[in-house]
């Protein structure tokens, strides 16, 4: 072969060999340790690990530990909750506390916990101090007048799949799936008084400052929510509202949360991966993005 075969060869080849790699990350590594519906996941602080949530296990939160590379190391294991918390959607921490949310669109709201706060030791793989909040779709109906007027969805539809702790303003986000509002997602922000010590009951919501943040998202639902303190922005996973056949993307968007400005798109992803869950973990020295999936699987974007 000729020089300049040899180069038009190499030219040909690169873009081939850079697609196959990036397919091969978007479609991410199994979970290992069973098959997990894994919707929302938070770094540890101090740890190599990260929790997730799975919504078809309503009484546990699953640890997970990763090694430098982003290999993961041993299997997925249990941690029991204390409480059940039906379709588990999401998880964060204040730094303190950890924090994880029920989606309110199935089974009976009232009974169980729809909001639950507690402590974990990464070192033990133990949970202390677990409180929760019954009723959420209640108080957050009651609370929250847009969640009815002017919404898009079903009919009393409330489908809760984000949650994330805004520490530049130190307040919890739920992020919906649905109801929508015109082409603009909703975002419930709930600053709760008394701080991390203060007791975490139902009076903690009924008091909480809340207001309503919309996120164009040309009628995408949110799947899930993060943050980035590098940027101090949110992680937003976004995807259809509704569950229809269809082969829109899930999307990935960063947001000033003020709302001064525009989301931006970070990354897209094909509808049969089901991203749900997103988070800024330190690993291997440095800050990366990792993704958990509806379909038992994880992946890092860099």
């Amino acid at each position: 072969m000729n020089v300049q075969a040899c180069l038009l060869a190499l030219v040909i080849s690169v873009p081939v060999s850079l697609s196959a790699q990036a397919g091969r990350q978007q479609a991410g590594e199994p979970i290992r340790g069973g098959v997990f519906e894994a919707s929302g996941v938070v770094a540890v602080p101090g740890s190599s690990g990260v929790l997730f949530v799975d919504d078809g296990r309503p009484r546990h939160v699953l640890w997970m530990e990763l090694d430098a590379k982003g290999a993961q190391n041993g299997r997925a294991l249990p941690i029991p909750l204390g409480v059940p918390v039906t379709d588990l959607e999401d998880i964060t921490s204040d730094g303190t506390w950890f924090y994880a949310v029920g989606s309110q669109s199935k089974g009976n709201t009232k009974a169980g916990y729809g909001l639950v706060r507690f402590a974990f030791d990464p070192r033990t793989r133990t949970i202390s101090d677990t409180a929760g909040i019954a009723d959420l779709a209640g108080i957050l109906r009651r609370r929250v007048p847009e969640l009815g007027a002017g919404s898009r969805g079903r009919a009393g539809s409330l489908n809760i799949e984000g949650l994330t702790w805004d520490a530049a303003s130190s307040r919890l986000l739920l992020g919906l799936r649905e109801p929508t509002a015109g082409s603009s997602a909703l975002i419930v922000a709930m600053k709760l008084r008394g701080g991390p010590h203060a007791p975490f009951d139902r009076n903690t919501l009924e008091t909480a400052e809340m207001s309503v943040l919309r996120l164009p998202t040309d009628g995408l639902g949110i799947r899930g929510l993060g943050s980035d303190p590098s940027t101090k922005s949110l992680l937003v996973l976004v995807g259809p509202a509704a569950d229809v056949p269809g082969r829109q993307p899930f999307r990935l968007l960063a947001w000033n949360a003020s709302g001064t400005s525009s989301p931006v798109e970070r990354a897209s992803f094909q509808p049969q991966l089901k991203p749900e869950g997103v988070t800024r973990v330190v690993n291997g020295g440095r800050l990366r993005t990792l993704i958990v999936a509806d379909t038992s699987r994880y992946l890092f974007l860099d």
